[in-house]
């Protein structure tokens, strides 16, 4: 069984599109059925974590599929370094940071 506690956070991703935040995320392949469930996320082991299933697994690229209808592409990274022109910080929370890309992708990680 995991301990979801710190350094572990609700996971939680915006939409660049809608440019709302998403919370309560539902693991969809919860083998104990996705209702219920919350997704956590650990940078300092680069874990993701269902509090249902108590599964984890790697915290790697991925495409979030908002409820608009975005595809909005995140990235995550051991620690955020210097931003680049066209950059934008648009949330930090404990050690997270949230970046918007020029391109347009979120770009997740420590500060």
């Amino acid at each position: 069984m995991t301990n979801f506690t710190p350094p572990w956070q609700q996971y939680r991703m915006y939409c660049t599109r809608c440019r709302k935040w998403k919370h309560d995320i539902r693991h969809t392949d919860c083998s104990t059925g996705q209702m219920g469930s919350v997704i956590m996320i650990d940078l300092v082991s680069h874990q993701k974590g269902c509090t249902k299933c108590q599964q984890t697994w790697p915290a790697e690229n991925v495409v979030f599929y908002c409820g608009c209808g975005h595809s909005q592409p995140v990235e995550y990274v051991t620690t955020i370094g210097p931003l680049e022109h066209g950059d934008k910080v648009i949330k930090t929370e404990g050690n997270l940071t949230w970046v918007r890309t020029k391109s347009h992708f979120i770009r997740v990680g420590q500060t």
